[in-house]
């Protein structure tokens, strides 16, 4: 209705809201607000109601909160008048069961009352102590601040009935429904409420003092200020519940479920926690005096700077709890695990933290003095710089721990796990380390001279720079371990697993290796002369730039092994598996590998220099910048091999088959080509100087830019073929067919073409310098800005030749046939050219200087822009 209401009440003034005068139907105060009733107003408009003012307060407090006020002996009376002057049935009921205790008759009266007319059940502050319920149903009941206590409610239902701050104590509740029931802050010392469900119940302040509750589902429900004292809550489930400043003084709570539980600033002290699972919990401020612990489980809780100094936490659950600047001095903490903790300068002096479970925790400045560790799990936990010399860490686990620097002189670290462990430093002097496991650690630079490691696990371990001279290893595993740098001087290897070992940079020279696993291991640079790899498995070894001048590699397995850079001096290959290894860089000098498949193989800068390679399958390889020079490759298969840049200098490649081989720059200077078929060779470019191709068919072969100075092709079939920009200098071409070949920029001084066939061949710009080409038919051909320096062309027949912008001085023209050709811009100075047939030579920009003509045939000369 939305306005206040002025009352003035037998002199008292009070004020409300007309809701509040409506509470109650039916009596004098609806009326008046309705208008049913006629108003009284005072001289300020206030509405008169002639009656007890003061006592007036207790009925307007009812009304707003339908329940009595704790009302003085001597005022119930006059409450009661009043009551009964304003027509409020309800409020003279409620008087009258305060005033004195309600006998059994009594309520089962009211209660079937109420039962016929759906009236609801209300009692405030009644005295119903011993009363039987026993099968009533009372749901939605309002029992509030009444005494209840030693009442039965056997199979009743109490579903949303309301006990606020009412006395349940010793009743008894078997088999009752409690759905919804309110309990805020009523007494319920010594009752049985074990196994039931109070889920999200509302208990504030509650007094279950000396209550079984063992077993009970209170889980999320509000406990705030709640007394349990020495409650049963065994087995019960207490997850997520609000505890605040609740009371579990000498509590049982063992095995009980409090993870997620809020109980900051309660009361623990004297209780058993033991098995319980504190998980997560708040327990901020909380007392824990002589609390019992073991077995507990405290994950993720906030415990920092307690004292639990001598506390048992044996088997207790303490990981991922803040544990920092606590007091665990001589606690026992046997089978604990503290696992992800943090005890951030805590006091763990002379702890017993035997088979204790540490892992991954923070221990940066904690005192760890004195401990108990034996089969301790250190895992993950940085120890770096302790001082543990003569602790007895027996069985322990530090896998992945950091001990870098620290002082283990003398301790006991029998059967201990340092897998992983960063033992980078560390001082392991006069350590008892039988059976300890090292798989994977940090330790560079560790001395175990002289150590008996016999079977011990040093698989993945950094052992770079140690010094393990003289040390039993026999037996263990040091596989993929890293030895580089290692002083392996006298160190025993037998019966050791050594497979992806790093023996990078040590001296293994004179070891027998035979029928070892060495697979995937690292020799770079490492000094193997002399070693006996017989029967070895060294697949995807890697010796690159490693020592093994007379080592012994018989049946050995090598594939895919890495020899780059290696040297291999007097190695024996006999029968030794090679396919994929890559032999990049590596000095092969003298090598014997006749017979081998090498298919696919990297020989590219390798040195193969006096290698007998006969018969090899040299497919597909990678020959580039390789030194074969003297090497026997007869009757190999070099086939879609990659000869780039490669030295073959006086190689023998008889009856070598060359299928799409690729020459670029390749030096097959004196190389022996017998019975070679070089139909499918590219040689252009090449070096072939020297080279003997006599008598050869090499018709249409593509021999432009090559090297063949000094080359000897008596007698050999080039027709077609071109030998454009080829250097032939002193080349032996007698015999030779070159007709129809490109000659053009080829260098031809000192060679020999006696008898050779020149049909159709092309000169132009070609280097003949000297040459004897006296009484040849050159009639047609094609010399332009050739250098013709001081050729002999002694009666030859230079008829309709191309001689344009050629050099030729010195060069013998006597008796030369020059009738139709070419010779614009060809310097003659001095030349005899009498009593020759002239007919259509083109003199064109000529220098004729002192030329004589005399008795020739000029006709149809021409000779513009000549130069006399």
């Amino acid at each position: 209705m939305g306005k206040v209401v002025e009352l003035n009440v037998g002199g008292a003034c009070y004020s409300t809201s007309p809701e509040t005068l409506l509470a109650e139907p039916g009596s004098l105060l609806c009326d008046l607000i309705m208008g049913k009733q006629q108003q009284m107003q005072d001289s300020h408009g206030r509405i008169f109601i002639d009656t007890d003012g003061e006592a007036f307060k207790y009925v307007l407090i009812w009304l707003r909160e339908n329940k009595l006020a704790p009302i003085p002996m001597e005022m119930n009376a006059r409450v009661m008048v009043v009551a009964e002057t304003l027509r409020m049935p309800g409020l003279v009921d409620a008087l009258k069961t305060q005033a004195e205790g309600v006998p059994q008759k009594a309520f089962d009266d009211r209660y079937s009352l109420c039962a016929t007319t759906g009236a609801k059940l209300v009692y405030h502050g009644a005295s119903l102590m011993r009363l039987c319920f026993d099968g009533y149903n009372l749901k939605s009941g309002n029992f509030q601040s009444c005494d209840m206590s030693y009442s039965s409610f056997l199979f009743a239902d109490l579903t949303d009935a309301n006990f606020t701050k009412s006395d349940l104590s010793f009743a008894k509740f078997t088999s009752t429904i409690l759905d919804g029931i309110k309990l805020h802050a009523a007494r319920l010392t010594n009752v049985d409420l074990s196994g039931r469900n109070f889920a999200a119940q509302v208990l504030e302040e509650c007094d279950l003092s000396n209550a079984n509750l063992n077993d009970i589902n209170l889980s999320d429900a509000v406990l705030i200020r709640a007394c349990l004292r020495n409650t049963g809550l065994k087995n019960a489930c207490l997850r997520g519940a609000v505890c605040s400043e609740a009371n579990f003084c000498g509590a049982t709570l063992s095995a009980a479920d409090l993870s997620s539980a809020d109980l900051s600033s309660s009361d623990l002290s004297h209780a058993d926690l033991t098995g319980a699972d504190l998980s997560d919990t708040n327990i901020a401020n909380a007392i824990l005096c002589d609390v019992r612990v073991q077995g507990v489980k405290v994950r993720n809780v906030q415990l920092q700077n307690r004292n639990f100094h001598g506390f048992d936490f044996t088997g207790a659950d303490l990981s991922g709890c803040d544990l920092s600047n606590v007091d665990l001095s001589d606690a026992n903490l046997t089978n604990a695990s503290l696992a992800n903790s943090d005890l951030t300068n805590a006091n763990l002096a002379n702890a017993n933290l035997t088979y204790a479970n540490l892992t991954n925790c923070k221990v940066l400045q904690a005192n760890l003095t004195g401990i108990q560790a034996q089969g301790v799990k250190f895992v993950g936990v940085q120890l770096q710089g302790r001082d543990f010399a003569g602790y007895n860490f027996s069985g322990a686990d530090f896998s992945g721990s950091d001990l870098s620097s620290a002082n283990l002189a003398g301790a006991n670290l029998s059967d201990a796990n340092l897998s992983s462990a960063n033992l980078s430093h560390v001082n392991i002097t006069n350590a008892l380390i039988p059976r300890a496991i090292f798989r994977g650690a940090n330790m560079p630079s560790i001395t175990l001279k002289g150590r008996d490691l016999r079977g011990m696990d040093f698989s993945e371990a950094n052992l770079s720079n140690a010094t393990l001279s003289d040390a039993d290893f026999s037996h263990g595993d040091l596989s993929s371990a890293d030895l580089s740098c290692a002083n392996l001087c006298g160190t025993d290897l037998t019966g050791t697993w050594l497979a992806g070992t790093n023996f990078s940079r040590t001296d293994l020279s004179h070891r027998d290796f035979s029928e070892y696993d060495l697979s995937d291991a690292v020799f770079v640079q490492a000094n193997l002369s002399n070693v006996d790899f017989c029967e070895a498995d060294l697949q995807r070894a890697n010796m690159t730039r490693s020592v093994c001048v007379n080592a012994n590699i018989p049946m050995a397995d090598l594939s895919d092994a890495i020899m780059e850079g290696a040297n291999l001096l007097n190695v024996n290959f006999t029968d030794t598996i090679l396919e994929g290894v890559i032999f990049k860089g590596a000095s092969l000098i003298d090598v014997d590998l006749q017979d081998r498949d090498l298919q696919k193989h990297d020989f590219s800068h390798a040195n193969l220099s006096n290698a007998t390679l006969s018969r090899c399958n040299l497919t597909h390889c990678n020959l580039t910048n390789c030194n074969l020079s003297n090497a026997d490759l007869r009757d190999a298969n070099l086939s879609d091999c990659d000869l780039s840049n490669a030295n073959l200098w006086f190689t023998n490649l008889g009856k070598v088959k060359f299928s799409n081989t690729f020459f670029f720059n390749t030096n097959l200077s004196s190389v022996n080509l017998h019975g070679t078929d070089l139909r499918d060779v590219d040689f252009k470019g090449q070096v072939l100087s020297s080279v003997d191709l006599s008598h050869r068919d090499m018709r249409g072969f593509n021999l432009s830019g090559a090297d063949l100075s000094n080359a000897n092709f008596r007698g050999t079939d080039l027709s077609g073929s071109s030998l454009a920009g080829c250097d032939l200098s002193t080349a032996d071409l007698r015999g030779a067919d070159l007709s129809n070949v490109d000659l053009s920029g080829a260098k031809l001084k000192g060679t020999l073409l006696a008898g050779t066939k020149l049909e159709g061949s092309l000169w132009a710009g070609t280097d003949l310098e000297g040459n004897d080409l006296n009484g040849r038919d050159l009639a047609g051909y094609r010399f332009a800005g050739a250098n013709l320096t001081g050729v002999n062309f002694w009666g030859a027949d230079l008829s309709g030749a191309d001689l344009r912008g050629c050099t030729m001085t010195d060069s013998d023209l006597t008796d030369a046939h020059l009738e139709g050709a070419d010779l614009t811009g060809v310097d003659l100075t001095g030349v005899d050219l009498s009593f020759r047939d002239l007919s259509g030579t083109i003199f064109d920009g000529a220098t004729l200087r002192d030329v004589q003509f005399m008795g020739s045939t000029m006709k149809r000369a021409r000779m513009e822009g000549l130069c006399l």
